[in-house]
């Protein structure tokens, strides 16, 4: 049983590599479909089973913290249970796949982070038979809809093929890849929940930098991590220059 993650990325729908951004005070909200549900699990479990999913990300993931809402119009991932047959399934599983999720595009309203499990399987609290251990595969689906695509460790929680057992392994590489995706994310709101006082940081930070040529004299990794703390509209892709100015306005303002 795999997962289709390679298929739906080749079909250009997804935008890999790019982080799930939080949308408020470092959060990434999370909801369950009420629409699209499971019979095969009492209500209560199915929620702790995807709690049990978020706090495990969570380990790697503070201060950025995810949080469930019962307001799906404020979710950056929303969770559905459906069967293949059903005509609102953005693509169609096949006999193999368990479950499916897009990458992230920045803050991802929209199909974009959404989590599809395949309803015409048995989901339990743990893998018996041909019963499927829904904690595991939704830990697999969300590291998919946070941007981190598979790993080739066999017992990694991200290898693409379901592993028929309870394990939950984060190899050496993918808790590299999270650091690598999101540290500059998290190091933005670890120092924005240090300083607190924006005004404060803005006067501080002009004393410094008289104009952009000052600011450009820093790495593009620091410029990048003011920026975010700024919340300027800094892109990673663009010039160190050009980022440069873009934050010096905003300190302007």
């Amino acid at each position: 049983m795999k997962c289709i993650q390679d298929i739906i990325s080749q079909l250009g729908t997804v935008a890999k590599k790019n982080a799930l951004v939080p949308v408020e005070n470092g959060k990434i909200y999370w909801h369950i479909s009420k629409k699209y549900s499971t019979k095969d699990l009492a209500k209560y479990k199915v929620i702790l089973a995807f709690e049990k999913t978020f706090q495990t990300w969570q380990r790697f993931f503070s201060p950025i913290v995810f949080e469930s809402t019962s307001d799906k119009s404020k979710a950056a991932i929303v969770l559905h249970f459906m069967s293949s047959d059903d005509s609102a399934l953005p693509f169609p599983f096949d006999e193999e796949t368990l479950a499916y999720a897009f990458f992230p595009k920045k803050e991802s309203f929209g199909q974009e982070s959404d989590v599809f499990f395949n309803d015409d399987f048995q989901w339990t609290e743990m893998h018996k038979g041909e019963n499927i251990n829904l904690y595991k595969v939704a830990v697999h689906e969300v590291g998919h809809a946070l941007g981190f695509e598979h790993s080739t460790h066999l017992r990694d929680i991200m290898y693409p093929t379901y592993q028929p057992d309870d394990s939950v392994i984060f190899s050496a590489d993918t808790k590299r890849a999270i650091e690598k995706l999101y540290g500059d994310l998290k190091s933005s709101f670890t120092l924005e929940q240090e300083v607190g006082d924006f005004n404060g940081v803005k006067k501080f930070l002009l004393r410094l930098f008289s104009s952009h040529r000052d600011l450009a004299r820093l790495s593009e990794k620091q410029i990048l991590l003011i920026g975010r703390l700024l919340k300027a509209p800094v892109d990673a892709a663009a010039s160190r220059t050009k980022n440069a100015e873009i934050v010096f306005s905003v300190l302007s303002k």
